[in-house]
C-alpha cells in the first residue's frame, strides 16, 4: 500500500507530525544515522534525529539547515541511499570528490573536469551537448560566476576539498532536486504501526512514572542542546579552517607549478639562442650566454685582440684617437687646455700634459647589433663606454712640436639584458628565480703615440701626423 508524502517540514522548533517523525527516523536508522532504540522509536522529535539530519546534509554537500522537507534534497539523498528511490545515473554529487585542481593552465585529471563541467551544468551555469574531458572557455568562466556568487575569489580553479568544491556541490544538489521531483514509493507502515502499538502499551502500564521521567529527559536536554550546538559551531568553524589550510596548501603548489613552467619556458628560449649562436659561428655570444645560465656570476676579461672584434669596441679605440688628433685641430684648439698651453712653447721648452677621451656605444649602435651587424656582441649587452687615458710629453723645436706618450685603453659592460633586447623577457625571469646571474666583461691595453704638431706664422697649430703603437 503507498504511504503519504510527508505532511510537511521535520526539524528542531517546526510542528512535527508524529507519522512523518517516525518515517525520518526510519530513514535515517537505515542509512546509518540513527540508532534504534531497545524500547523502539519516539513519534517525537529529538536531538539524535536533529544530528542524524545534520549529519546526512554535511556528508552530501547540502544545506546545513536540519530540516527535512517533502519532496527536498536531503529527503531524496535519504530516499536514494536506502534503495526506496533508484540511484539516479549519469551525474552524481559524489563525482565532484575531486582528486586533484582543476583551473586554466594546471596538469587538470580528465575525470575531474567532467566532473566539474557536469556539476556546473547542473547548476545552471553552463550548457553543452557533449561533456569537455579539458578546461574550456565556459568551464572557465562557469567556475569564476560561481565564484563571484558565493562570495569567493574568483580565480576559475576548484581544488579538493576546497570552498568552491563544496560550493559547487551544495548549486548542483539544489538544482537536481528541482528537476529530479518523483512520487514517494510505499514504506514499511507495518514497522511504523508496530512501534507506535509498542510505546502506546508501555504509556498506559506506566502512565505517572513516563511523565516524571518524560519532564526529567526534557530538563535535560536542554541542558545539553545548548552545548551540542555549541560544538556543532566549532565543528564548523574547524571545517572552515581546514579548508582554509587546504586552499592555502594548494595555492603554494600552484605557485609552484607556475614557478617550475616559467623557468622551463625561460630555459627552452635561451637553450634555442645558444643552438642559434652555435650554428651562425658566434663563438663569443654562445660562451657568454652559457656563463649566464651557469649563474656563476664570475667576471669576464677580453684579451685586446678579443675585444677589438666587436664594432662598438673597435669603433670607441678609433673615436678616441681621433679625439686626440681634434685636441690640436681648429676651433677645437681655443677649447682644449693642452693646445692652449702648447701654444705657449718656446723653441727647446717642454710640456707635460694629460689627456682623456671618452666613446660612447649608443641605442642605436645596439640595434645595429641585434638586427645582425655584429651579432657576437649585442645579446646580454647593452649602452657601453670606452674610455682612453694618456700621459704626454711635448717639446718645441724649431716651428715643430713633437708629442710622445702612453695612451691606456679601457672597457667594461655588464651582461644584464636590458628592456628590448631580444630574450629580456627570459633573462630576468632566470634571475628573479635564481637560475641565472648576470656578470661583467671588461678589457684594457696600452698603446704607445707620437704625433707632430706645426706652429704656424699666426701662432695657430696644424696637426700633420700621428703613429699608434701596440705596447706588448
Amino acid at each position: 500500500m503507498l504511504i503519504n508524502r510527508l505532511n510537511g517540514q521535520v526539524g528542531q522548533g517546526l510542528e512535527n507530525d508524529p507519522s512523518d517523525v517516525m518515517t525520518v527516523k526510519h530513514l535515517l536508522e537505515d542509512t546509518g544515522h540513527l540508532e534504534h532504540p531497545d524500547e523502539g522509536f519516539s513519534p517525537f522529535f529529538d536531538k539524535p534525529t536533529e544530528d542524524g539530519i545534520f549529519n546526512i546534509q554535511d556528508e552530501n554537500g547540502l544545506k546545513l539547515d536540519g530540516i527535512l522537507g517533502p519532496n527536498g534534497p536531503t529527503e531524496r539523498t535519504l530516499l536514494h541511499q536506502t534503495g526506496i528511490l533508484p540511484q539516479e545515473t549519469g551525474f552524481k554529487l559524489t563525482d565532484l570528490d575531486l582528486t586533484g585542481p582543476v583551473g586554466n593552465g594546471l596538469e587538470n585529471n580528465s575525470r575531474d573536469v567532467q566532473a566539474v563541467a557536469n556539476g556546473l551544468k547542473s547548476a545552471g551555469l553552463i550548457k553543452f551537448d557533449k561533456t569537455p574531458v579539458a578546461i574550456t572557455k565556459d568551464v572557465d568562466n562557469g567556475l569564476q560566476n560561481l565564484q563571484v556568487a558565493e562570495g569567493l575569489v574568483p580565480d576559475g580553479t576548484a581544488l579538493p576539498g576546497g570552498p568552491t568544491e563544496h560550493a559547487l556541490k551544495r548549486r548542483a544538489a539544489r538544482n537536481l532536486s528541482k528537476t529530479q521531483k518523483t512520487a514517494l514509493p510505499p514504506r514499511n507502515s507495518a514497522r511504523d504501526r508496530s512501534d507506535l502499538e509498542g510505546i502506546s502499551d508501555d504509556i498506559a502500564e506506566r502512565a505517572a512514572g513516563r511523565e516524571a521521567v518524560r519532564e526529567a529527559q526534557t530538563d535535560q536536554r536542554n541542558q545539553i542542546a545548548q552545548p551540542v550546538r555549541d560544538l556543532a559551531g566549532e565543528r564548523k568553524d574547524l571545517d572552515q579552517i581546514s579548508d582554509d589550510i587546504a586552499e592555502q596548501s594548494n595555492r603554494r603548489d600552484i605557485s609552484r607549478i607556475t614557478e617550475k613552467r616559467r623557468v622551463q619556458q625561460a630555459r627552452k628560449a635561451m637553450q634555442q639562442h645558444l643552438r642559434d649562436f652555435q650554428q651562425e659561428g658566434l663563438a663569443d655570444a654562445f660562451t657568454n650566454l652559457e656563463h649566464f645560465l651557469s649563474g656563476k656570476g664570475t667576471p669576464k676579461t677580453f684579451t685586446r685582440e678579443q675585444a677589438r672584434t666587436y664594432k662598438p669596441i673597435a669603433n670607441g679605440e678609433k673615436v678616441n684617437r681621433g679625439q686626440f688628433k681634434r685636441t690640436f685641430v681648429g676651433d677645437t684648439q681655443k677649447k682644449t687646455a693642452p693646445a692652449r698651453k702648447l701654444k705657449k712653447l718656446e723653441d727647446g721648452e717642454t710640456l707635460h700634459f694629460p689627456g682623456n677621451w671618452d666613446a660612447d656605444h649608443k641605442i642605436a649602435d645596439f640595434i645595429d647589433d641585434v638586427v645582425g651587424r655584429n651579432r657576437n656582441f649585442a645579446l646580454g649587452f647593452g649602452r657601453t663606454k670606452f674610455t682612453s687615458n694618456g700621459d704626454f710629453i711635448a717639446k718645441r723645436t724649431g716651428d715643430r712640436i713633437e708629442i710622445s706618450g702612453t695612451v691606456t685603453h679601457k672597457w667594461s659592460d655588464d651582461y644584464d639584458f636590458h628592456e628590448g633586447q631580444p630574450g629580456s623577457d627570459h633573462a630576468k625571469s632566470l634571475i628573479e628565480l635564481g637560475d641565472a646571474k648576470e656578470f661583467s666583461i671588461a678589457a684594457e691595453w696600452k698603446q704607445k703615440v707620437t704625433a707632430t704638431v706645426r706652429v704656424k706664422e699666426n701662432g695657430e697649430l696644424e696637426f700633420e701626423n700621428d703613429n699608434w703603437t701596440d705596447v706588448k
